[in-house]
């Protein structure tokens, strides 16, 4: 009669390479969707998305994180989605200060001509 195990040896607690695939692949989506949502300045369904994107990546991270080359072409989309969003963020910022700039301008000059300065 064998002795065959019922149980596994090896398992482990943490989650399976295919899991964390599926991990990478709802963060690249997730990604995806906010870099849309930034480009029709939908703000406030980019932040709700920051929670779901905090807890994909803490699924997605570890110090076993998997490298067969999916999951690294997969690393490599979320790298240059997380770069696109930055740029497009720090792009948007700079439109709005610079409209916030010409607005004060525009409420000084009528300011300006409401207290009779301009009249000569």
């Amino acid at each position: 009669m064998t002795n065959t195990p019922t149980h596994p040896t090896n398992v482990t607690s943490q989650p399976s390479t295919s899991c964390r695939r599926g991990a990478l692949g709802k963060l690249e989506d997730v990604l995806s969707r906010q870099l849309t949502l930034v480009g029709k300045g939908d703000f406030k369904k980019v932040e709700a998305l920051a929670g779901e994107l905090a807890e994909l990546l803490r699924q997605a991270g570890g110090a076993d994180a998997c490298t067969c080359p999916d999951c690294l072409a997969r690393l490599e989309r979320i790298n240059n989605l997380h770069t696109k969003l930055g740029l497009t963020l720090a792009a948007q910022k700079h439109q709005c200060k610079t409209k916030l700039g010409r607005l004060g301008k525009g409420k000084k000059l009528l300011r300006v001509y409401s207290n009779g300065s301009l009249r000569g």
